[in-house]
């Protein structure tokens, strides 16, 4: 099933302080013909003087060493990650755009 015919939606943007290079987490809802379908916490990040980019939802935790691990918890093919990034990239620039 491709998205080809579906429009996704953006939302629930929120935005984040003093996390580091996190700015922002939003929800995304894909309408399918079986019901919609919504990716929770997916994440928007930004190093300072760097293009912001898009994360799938990912859970964290320390290994044995003290050191910070993330595993992304839904993998998509690249073309629909692309596309979802690419939709949400636009509202999130748009969002800094108006609050300038």
């Amino acid at each position: 099933m491709g998205m080809g015919q579906y429009s996704l939606r953006i939302e629930n943007q929120r935005f984040v302080n003093n996390a580091g290079n996190l700015r922002a987490f939003c929800d995304v809802r894909i309408p399918t013909a079986g019901g919609d379908w919504v990716i929770r916490d997916c994440r928007i990040i930004q190093q300072t003087g760097q293009r912001a980019w898009f994360s799938l939802p990912v859970i964290s935790w320390k290994n044995e060493m003290g050191e910070v691990c993330h595993k992304t918890i839904l993998e998509l093919p690249p073309s629909i990650k692309r596309r979802i990034a690419s939709a949400v990239l636009e509202v999130y620039y748009k969002s800094q755009a108006q609050a300038d």
